[in-house]
């Protein structure tokens, strides 16, 4: 992990990048993204910058359920 890429779920060491990754292969929601990488399976308090990175990422309101 680098300064250019920061950590998204701290619970999990997940980063921006893996979650972007993530996103640009069709996941669509922060629970595909939770099965596919752990991020949110901790404390779930990254759950709503995960939906915002699927917003941004593609354009599309993302679940925030399970």
């Amino acid at each position: 992990m680098n300064d250019d890429d920061p950590v998204v779920c701290v619970c999990r060491e997940v980063t921006e990048d893996a979650i972007v990754a993530l996103i640009r292969a069709g996941h669509r929601s922060v629970a595909e993204i939770r099965a596919a990488s752990g991020a949110s399976g901790g404390c779930g308090g990254c759950a709503d910058d995960i939906a915002e990175l699927v917003e941004d990422e593609a354009g599309v309101s993302p679940s925030r359920l399970s």
